[in-house]
């Protein structure tokens, strides 16, 4: 997987246990050091304040301030394309109290963190395609936590400004969920002995975002991205039922030559699909829609290779 660039959620360094959790200066060189030697720079690679990061340092934040990648609280950052312009949001939802565990646990946003985000959504809304957000606390924590000067909280501000996605960590869970029209996501840590490492991959197609979660080291990894999942977004649109030619797309990535890459609708008979010339990851195929009822189906592409 080459991706335009890589999001890490917060918690990127786990701090000096037992509890309390204090920082460790050794753990954050040696963080930073590990990606600076791998070659990664503010342009691919953007690293966000989780709690642990904060923890009896949060009143300046200033291990992250000086270790970080990125060494912004909050940043933006735009990806302008062939087919659109994107905006992508990064927020700190690490309280600022200074506290250790387990109060510094919890997320927030206060006013003048609302008031930059308000700020940031409104200079880019009309220019943008989509706007995704990123932070560490999920959307139920920071969601009615404070409201900006204009008195709105969160959750508000995302639906206002017709935010796509709000993608954040600290739970360590694998989960997706729609609310108020924004995609809610939360993968899996990378680092957490506990649970299977992870990640998960974004892409936009016709300016509707499709992703999926895989535990590392798991080949090939496909990720259909046309028709879009109709559970994660208010972007899905209904395929006429008198559509003969409808599109499948899919990206198929794997460290070996694919072989093949078929799909299957509801259970049916598996049908092959075609590289597309020029982009060795995509994949595309057609179905005849006026054939299916006037209900939600089900799409699995599936990919073979020597892995």
């Amino acid at each position: 997987v080459n991706p335009s660039f890589v999001v890490d959620s917060g918690d990127l360094t786990n701090g000096i246990v037992p509890l309390p959790t204090i920082q460790s200066e050794a753990q954050w060189r040696d963080r930073y050091n590990i990606l600076a030697e791998a070659g990664v720079n503010t342009s691919v690679y953007y690293d966000i304040v989780g709690n642990h990061d904060g923890y009896g340092d949060s009143t300046s934040f200033s291990y992250y301030m000086n270790w970080s990648i990125q060494q912004q609280l909050q940043y933006t950052w735009n990806r302008s394309l062939s087919f659109g312009n994107y905006t992508f949001i990064a927020l700190n939802s690490a309280a600022d109290t200074g506290e250790n565990w387990p109060g510094g646990t919890k997320g927030s946003l206060n006013q003048t963190e609302l008031d930059w985000f308000e700020s940031r959504l409104n200079a880019t809304y009309s220019s943008s395609n989509l706007t995704i957000v990123f932070a560490h606390h999920p959307e139920s924590d920071i969601g009615s936590s404070s409201t900006s000067s204009t008195n709105l909280t969160f959750l508000e501000l995302l639906e206002h400004y017709n935010v796509s996605a709000y993608i954040f960590g600290h739970g360590h869970h694998n989960i997706e969920r729609n609310q108020g029209g924004t995609i809610c996501i939360e993968t899996d840590s990378l680092g957490m002995p506990s649970s299977v490492p992870g990640y998960r991959i974004f892409a936009v197609d016709n300016d509707g975002i499709s992703c999926k979660y895989y535990p590392i080291n798991t080949w090939p990894a496909v990720l259909i991205t046309c028709p879009l999942d109709r559970r994660l977004t208010m972007q899905a649109y209904d395929i006429p039922n008198n559509t003969i030619v409808a599109p499948i797309r899919a990206l198929v990535f794997d460290r070996n030559p694919v072989i093949s890459v078929k799909y299957q609708i509801d259970g049916g008979s598996w049908v092959a699909m075609n590289p597309v010339l020029g982009n060795p990851n995509l994949w595309n195929g057609s179905f005849d829609a006026s054939s299916l009822t006037e209900s939600q189906h089900e799409i699995i592409v599936r990919a073979e290779s020597s892995s």
